[in-house]
């Protein structure tokens, strides 16, 4: 079995699902409520800095995790579907009220939801529970500067290049993504295998 499958299937040794990083990703998820009422209300020095602490806390989480062992497939499961919130609420708000591209959004959509279909199989099929990778990582964050880029008109010309970078990674982090899952859907054996 390969390294990646390896790290892949390792199992949790703190199961407890209140740790300190599941719990900044869960308040995470809570941000895009205030980051969302903010832009709604044109209050852009609130709204950066909802999306700065949004930034923060997802590399936050996961150093802590590695840091103090406690990585668990609740945090792997939380990560990214806090970022998805955020995400989605922020990109939905900026193209009504902002004039986003509607196209990044589209795109966005297509990615999650494919990568979201691959890992629900992994995890029903073989019992695998995957984390987001680096190149995710740095997607989401030259995103978010995208976005912070985006609130100020007078930055908008330096906005849209950062956006089309961000697409860059987006679809690069795609690919990755699409790669290792599909590379463990093949190699890995059923769950109804290893059970038996």
């Amino acid at each position: 079995m390969k390294k990646s499958e390896k790290k892949a299937r390792q199992t949790n040794k703190f199961p407890y699902f209140f740790t300190l990083s599941n719990i900044i990703s869960l308040s995470r998820a809570f941000m895009a409520i205030p980051i969302v009422r903010a832009i709604s209300q044109s209050n852009t020095p609130n709204a950066i800095f909802w999306l700065s602490m949004a930034v923060i806390s997802d590399w936050l989480d996961g150093f802590l995790a590695r840091k103090y062992n406690d990585v668990s497939d609740y945090g792997k499961f939380l990560d990214p579907l806090a970022d998805k919130i955020v995400g989605f609420a922020i990109l939905i708000i900026l193209v009504d009220k902002l004039d986003f591209p509607l196209w990044f959004l589209y795109g966005l959509a297509a990615r999650d939801f494919t990568i979201s279909i691959l890992t629900l199989y992994l995890h029903n099929v073989k019992n695998i529970t995957t984390s987001a990778n680096v190149p995710g990582k740095i997607f989401i964050t030259v995103a978010a500067l995208s976005l912070f880029l985006w609130f100020n008109p007078a930055w908008r010309e330096i906005a849209t290049v950062v956006v089309y970078l961000a697409t860059g990674l987006m679809l690069y982090s795609w690919v990755i993504y699409i790669y290792e899952l599909v590379t463990l859907i093949k190699r890995a054996p059923d769950k109804s295998e290893t059970d038996s």
